[in-house]
This record gives structure tokens, sequence and C-alpha cells, in this order.
């Protein structure tokens, strides 16, 4: 069974961004574009990525921010599997505040391969076709 995704949960506002971003930077559209294209399920991958480059990168406020868009995204109506990864994703919020990211990405990285079979066999388009974000974006 795959978990329930709520598309609105994980979203973009470009029109917050000023458009000469998008002018000066050439790979911030793209990147823009993928994400509004992607389904839910591809944007719970793309946030995945976010958190474990922040992690790699030791960098808190924003492994923290992805931790907390994947809890965001979960479903409570399936509570079989939301409330599992509730508290995985909990654990992985205090271990980052502690400064543990080697602890929080292995979790992480464990739930994107899940993620990425469950895609998979879910006949969904495949998400490998995005390139992979940059958490600094």
């Amino acid at each position: 069974m795959t978990p329930s995704v709520s598309p609105r949960s994980v979203s973009v506002e470009p029109d917050r961004l000023p458009a000469v971003y998008f002018a000066v930077n050439p790979m911030a559209s793209y990147q823009s574009a993928q994400v509004l294209g992607a389904s839910p399920m591809q944007l719970i991958l793309i946030v995945y990525d976010l958190a474990l480059t922040a992690c790699g990168r030791r960098d808190t406020e924003r492994a923290r921010r992805a931790i907390t868009e994947l809890i965001a995204a979960l479903n409570f109506d399936y509570q079989e599997i939301a409330v599992p990864l509730f508290r995985l994703y909990e654990y992985c919020l205090s271990t980052v505040s502690a400064g543990s990211f080697h602890e929080a990405s292995n979790i992480l990285r464990q739930l994107k391969e899940a993620w990425e079979t469950a895609l998979k066999e879910s006949g969904q388009p495949s998400a490998f076709g995005y390139q992979r974000l940059s958490a600094d974006r």
C-alpha cells in the first residue's frame, strides 16, 4: 500500500520570488518547473533529496525545514503508516538539532529508497528524470 500524500502540503509559491531571480538564475527557473510539474510522490522524493543534502552539509536549518515539510505531507487518514513515519521524522528532527546528521541521513536515505520503490511499483512516471535539487536554492 502506498501512503497518501497531500499535494497542498509540499508547495512552491513562485509568485513570492522576484522575476529577476529567475532571469539571473536559469537553473532556478528549471528547478521551479520541475517542482511545479511533479506528482505528489515525486515532490516527496525532492524533499528527501533536499533533507539529505542539508544533512550532508550539516545545515541544521535547512534539514529541519525539509523534515518539517515531510511531516506536513503526512496523511493521518492512514494512521498505520503516517504515525510511524511521524515518529521517525520527529526523531530525525531531534538528531539534526543535536548535530547527529549522519544518523538522520541514514534514516532519511532508507525512507527515500522505500518511496522510490513505491513510486516504481505505482506505475507513475519515473521521478528519476528530475535533476537532484540543491539545498542551497
